[in-house]
């Protein structure tokens, strides 16, 4: 612990001031000043302990040294301290070298005994104090390290004259040394060496920081880019994923409703911890309230005692068989409804086991009701019709005559009582077929009695169902048959209308028992979904109105699950659904034998509903599937990345306890600070040493920040590595909750970067240098073609000047081949030079205008070499060349915008003029001078913005020239 407690006021020590500098340089700088205080302070203190050992110390140099010591050590500490730093810096410049002067001085004077040999050896250690002013001082800011230099060199550059001034300089100790003299020279060299090397170096130093700045400034941007457009596809998953939940409970709260509204309610019992739940319409179908502690103990409470007791003994028997149950069951509830309910259920089982049950419960209350009182209204009205026959008709059997009937006859028949009586019964042509009238006596004469019901026709030609009660009776020893007729046309239209509803019925309950077992296949998720599928598709064709010729088939994207009978037919129904990823499933059922045609085909409307929804509910369920299965899967991708990655991570809460950690920052921690952390507990919450304290208030100062809302980023250099930080705000619920910490280690990452740097910036200089070394041979090619025009009309004179001036133009090519860049004034004397030598070649076709911008400083501006050259020499040749008449090129040169602007313009025939007639005359040449020069652009433009623009010239829609624009950034 003490070694620790002296370690951090050390640390401490020579931290001092750090906090008043805003630039890494200069806390550099202010630690070095401190150390350099230390190391001083120290050697009057080691030359006091080895006069000691040897004998030598003095007593009366004894406080001389202590006072140095004290003024070297604390003077500019405090001053560091204070925020005094160039008053620091003045001190350690000027104290040490005076302090060795005054000390020589003073102990010259007491008459201690010096040597040649000391007097040098005291120049060297003026010599180190020499170089402190070039480490505590930025090269960049002369002042400050003019003025240091002035305190700690001039002492050393005068020193014999300084002694002189004391009576104690060489000559005035009559030391003989003939080499003595040249030290001077030889100290004036060594400063000289040494000045520079540590010039030269510091400068290099600053200038690595300064860019290491702007390369940590770029990265924080790229990195908060980076950070924005991943919130923004956080954001917008999560979107993604509650629109999708909102779905599923609509969907479940539409299922919900259509239980409540048919009074159907599902069931489920399991023997395991004797487990029964009843879905919410259950307990609305037998009016109980949904916090009723449902137990199988207690099922006569909901049942009443006859549900309870058949209901009990249905489930006993499944659970022994295995056989499903359907039962219609009246009983009474305790709180007096007579209610009538129809269940279905079937096994649960799992590992060939059957451990429970489910089932569905129809409340048909209403329809036994209906049932009971079309019965009890039958009854009534057979009482009275035996009181008030509807038609009563009394005929001879012999021959058929009409004896009586009563005056119901034309309500039924519409015939009157007078036109029938006394008439046969044939008259009346009654029986619609002759079928049924021989059936009809058929079954009567046996014995004398029938019931028996057949359409007959009115009078009026309209067709009635009658049912006909005849009875043979003996009046007068002659047979009659009294006919009591009843018109049962609309009770047969009741009862084809009740078999109808009732078939309606029970295919609505097989179709909600396919949706509600489908359902509860999907909702096993322990069991593979193969499975799944393979039930679906066994319990499919019992929903369909003909479950034995019906078969069903799942396509699942190439895999195929299918019921055993299933055959393609041309009887068939299906449905397609879209599962992730890009998948199209098909659902198909289909009958394997012709059928009665509905109203879509051989299938009824609902069972277009039930394919859809079932296809439905499988999209929903493999989509929520994926989406688990991809969550669970980023999930562990991610916690695998957090803790595999070399990125420390972690969070705190608002009390800065921690939320979460992983592996790195755990070890981290471990290994330089020797603790452990814990969730719940603070980061180095026990160590209570001053550089923990520290650390602990800057970054509870970072966690505030960054629980106010803001995105605090920050890099620090720790233990040799380089640390860039990113604390993130943890929202929920609209509140901020806490802090995420990302600490990245960049060590590597810019010295990388900057090695990258450096060899695309060589690349591209090579680039350039490799195009440059092609249009100089172009070029020359050029103007070899000129100098032989000359040569080959034997004009002597024109040839010696041109080819004067073509070796002016040479040796400026060759001086600026290797270097990418030319003076702006060497380049104008290249571009005059081969001005003139095209005027002469072309005898004077065009005149030649160069106008510079007077503010334009052509000696300092740099510009890429041979730029200009090759759009003048297209003016020349293409332009004013074919021109008719003298023309005139123009250059102008000026600044815009800190870039220098190039505008060649020419009044030649044009750009669509030269190349028409390039064609005509050259048709395979093929001109590389602009080419090159534009590919050169674009290599430019990739370290500097190069503005090109080229314009055609008209005069009243007459071509009139072409100007060229040209803009370099320097």
């Amino acid at each position: 612990m003490m070694i620790l407690a002296g370690m951090g006021f050390l640390k401490n020590v020579i931290e001092s001031g750090v906090s008043f500098a805003d630039e890494k340089s200069e806390k550099r700088n202010i630690i070095l000043s401190n150390y350099i205080s230390i190391v001083i302070s120290l050697a009057p203190l080691s030359l006091l302990v080895a006069r000691y050992f040897s004998g030598s110390l003095a007593a009366e140099s004894s406080p001389h040294l202590i006072l140095a010591c004290v003024a070297l050590f604390l003077t500019p500490l405090v001053c560091n301290r204070l925020g005094l730093i160039q008053i620091s810096r003045m001190i350690l410049s000027w104290i040490p070298s005076a302090c060795v002067m005054v000390t020589t001085i003073i102990n010259l004077k007491t008459g201690e005994a010096y040597q040649t040999s000391d007097l040098v050896g005291i120049r060297y250690f003026l010599l180190a104090f020499g170089c402190i002013p070039f480490l505590i001082f930025n090269v960049t800011k002369s002042k400050g390290i003019i003025l240091g230099l002035i305190g700690s060199l001039f002492p050393l550059l005068f020193f014999d004259f300084i002694l002189k001034q004391f009576h104690v300089s060489y000559q005035d100790l009559n030391l003989v040394d003939r080499g003595y003299e040249f030290n001077q020279n030889r100290i004036f060299i060594s400063v000289l060496i040494i000045g520079f090397g540590f010039y030269f170096l510091k400068r290099l130093i600053e200038k690595s920081e300064n860019l290491n700045t702007t390369l940590v400034k770029e990265l924080e941007e790229k990195n908060l880019f980076i950070q924005k457009q991943a919130a923004e596809e956080v954001h917008q998953l999560n979107n993604q994923l509650n629109l999708n939940l909102q779905q599923l409970s609509e969907r479940e709260f539409i299922l919900n409703q259509s239980q409540r509204i048919a009074k159907i309610g599902s069931w489920e019992y399991r023997i395991k911890n004797d487990f029964l739940f009843w879905s919410d319409a259950m307990y609305e179908i037998f009016g109980l309230d949904k916090n009723f502690d449902l137990k199988t103990r207690n099922m006569n409470e909901a049942l009443g005692e006859e549900g309870s007791r058949r209901m009990t003994s249905a489930t006993i028997n499944l659970l022994r068989t295995g056989q499903p149950f359907d039962l219609i069951i009246r009983t009474k509830t305790p709180i007096g409804y007579i209610k009538w309910f129809r269940t279905y259920a079937y096994p649960i089982i799992e590992d060939n086991d059957t451990v429970g049950l489910r089932g569905i419960c129809h409340d048909i209350t209403f329809f036994k009701e209906a049932e009971e009182k079309l019965r009890s209204s039958e009854i009534k009205f057979s009482k009275i019709f035996a009181n008030y026959p509807d038609f009563i008709m009394i005929v001879r059997e012999f021959d058929l005559m009409v004896i009586d009937v009563n005056q119901r006859i034309s309500n039924v028949l519409g015939f009157t009582k007078e036109e029938v009586i006394g008439q046969s019964a044939r008259m009346m042509d009654l029986f619609l077929t002759e079928e049924d009238r021989q059936n009809f006596i058929k079954n009567y004469f046996p014995d004398g009695y029938t019931n028996y019901e057949c359409s007959w026709k009115r009078k009026d030609g309209r067709i009635i169902q009658v049912k006909i009660t005849a009875i043979r009776i003996d009046i007068d020893g002659h047979y009659y048959r009294m006919s009591v007729v009843q018109d049962i046309t609309k009770t047969k239209q009741d009862e084809k209308d009740k078999e109808h509803a009732l078939h309606q019925l029970n295919e609505r309950i097989k179709e909600l028992t396919t949706l509600y077992r489908t359902s509860q296949i999907l909702h096993q998720e322990q069991k593979p979904f193969h499975e799944m599928l393979r039930e679906i598709v066994s319990i499919l064709p019992l929903g369909w109105q003909y479950p034995e010729f019906a078969a069903a088939r799942i396509d699942l994207g190439g895999e195929i699950f299918s019921s055993p009978n299933f055959e393609n037919s041309k009887h068939k129904q299906k449905a397609e659904f879209q599962i992730p990823p890009n998948i199209t499933g098909v659902l198909e059922v289909v009958y394997t034998e012709d059928r009665p045609v509905e109203s879509e085909g051989p299938f009824l409307a609902e069972e277009r509903h039930l394919i859809n929804m079932i296809a439905e509910m499988l999209q929903e369920h493999l989509a929520r599937k994926h989406e688990q299965e991809s969550l669970v899967k980023a999930q562990a991708n991610l916690k695998a990345t957090i803790n595999n990655t070399e990125v420390m991570i972690w969070s705190v809460d608002r009390q800065f306890k921690l939320i979460t950690f992983n592996i790195p920052f755990f070890e981290y921690i471990k290994k330089y600070y020797g603790a452990e952390v814990k969730i719940g507990s603070k980061v180095l919450e026990q160590s209570d040493n001053f550089e923990a304290q520290m650390l602990k208030s800057k970054w509870n100062e970072n966690y505030t920040r960054a629980l106010a809302g803001e995105i605090v980023t920050l890099e620090e250099a720790r233990f040799g590595f380089d640390f860039q930080y990113s604390l993130s705000p943890i929202i929920e619920d609209n509140t901020v909750t806490g802090v995420s910490v990302f600490a990245d280690n960049v060590t590597e990452r810019k010295a990388a970067d900057r090695d990258l740097a450096e060899a695309n910036k060589k690349i591209g200089e090579l680039k350039l240098m490799a195009l440059r070394s092609v249009m100089s041979p172009h070029f020359i090619f050029n103007v070899l073609n000129s100098i032989q025009f000359f040569i080959a009309k034997n004009d002597r004179l024109n040839a010696i000047t041109y080819l004067s001036t073509f070796s002016k133009l040479i040796r400026s090519i060759l001086t600026h081949s290797v270097n990418n860049k030319i003076r702006l004034t060497d380049e104008i004397d290249m571009l005059k030079n081969y001005v003139q030598l095209e005027m002469v070649r072309f005898e004077n076709k065009f005149n030649f205008v160069l106008n510079v911008n007077p503010e334009v400083d052509v000696e300092a501006i740099e510009i890429p070499s041979l730029l200009i050259q090759p759009y003048v020499e297209n003016a020349i040749l293409h332009g004013l060349y074919n021109k008719i008449g003298t023309g005139t090129l123009k250059i102008d040169i000026y600044e815009e915008n800190e870039t220098v602007i190039f505008q060649i313009e020419d009044d030649g025939i044009g750009r669509e003029a030269a190349l028409k007639l390039r064609d005509q005359n050259f048709p395979t040449h093929k001109s590389m001078g602009i080419k090159l020069t534009e590919e050169r652009l674009q290599l430019i433009n990739q370290k500097h913005n190069v503005i090109f623009e080229i314009q055609d010239l008209k005069n009243e829609d007459v071509p009139a020239g072409t100007r060229v624009r040209i803009g370099v950034i320097y």
